[in-house]
């Protein structure tokens, strides 16, 4: 067995310093073609080349059980986005993408939007007050604050917002309020002006009502 190998091992070697560059060449060309060889293995492996997974409805579960059903299922989970909604527990799985049903790559991952412990919290950074009612509306829901009550005020100012409240507490600017609550604004309403003439005549109609009474009580 050595014996047969030396003459070719001789022949390499005298091949190589007779060709020292193209040796040098050619080694480096199969280094190169072992090395992308195994690369390509090793993504196929990584990325689950050929395999795929059917994304399984988790629409409705805990998000614990979802979890568990989507590691099942051979997927990689995130959290996408919260919602806060009262009339389901948080935690609550209430949509996924890619949507239940789709082929995917094993592997992949898949985004869930979740039920919120607690509502978000939003922080006022504009008075309300001295605005426009249309103003603060809009303001109020481009933060996602969408339960408005408007209480009309005598003032001066019409359509201009007099004070902003939330269960009885004034909103200033750097409050902290739950997107879920409810927004008290008080706007101010034309002053109606007083008949200064029709006053006086009901003051003595009231007079004279009183002495006629008076009067015949004494009759």
């Amino acid at each position: 067995m050595t014996q047969n190998n030396t003459p070719q091992r001789q022949g390499i070697m005298s091949f190589y310093r007779r060709f020292p560059i193209i040796s040098t060449i050619l080694i480096m060309t199969a280094v190169s073609g072992v090395l992308c060889a195994g690369a390509l293995i090793f993504m196929d492996i990584w990325t689950h080349h050929g395999s795929t997974s059917k994304v399984p409805d988790v629409k409705d579960m805990s998000f614990d059980q979802a979890l568990n059903v989507l590691r099942d299922a051979d997927l990689d989970v995130v959290v996408g986005d919260s919602i806060y909604d009262e009339s389901k527990p948080g935690g609550t799985v209430v949509d996924i993408w890619p949507k239940p049903g789709a082929i995917v790559k094993a592997g992949r991952e898949v985004y869930v939007t979740i039920v919120s412990f607690s509502p978000r919290m939003v922080v006022i950074d504009m008075p309300l007050t001295d605005i426009s009612l249309k103003q603060a509306q809009n303001y109020l829901n481009n933060r996602g604050i969408n339960s408005i009550s408007v209480q009309y005020v005598e003032s001066e100012f019409p359509q201009m917002v007099i004070a902003a409240k939330v269960g009885g507490e004034y909103v200033t600017l750097g409050s902290r309020i739950p997107v879920s609550s409810t927004v008290t604004l008080e706007v101010g309403k034309e002053v109606q002006p007083v008949n200064i003439e029709a006053e006086i005549d009901s003051q003595v109609d009231s007079i004279l009502s009183v002495e006629s009474t008076g009067s015949e009580y004494f009759e």
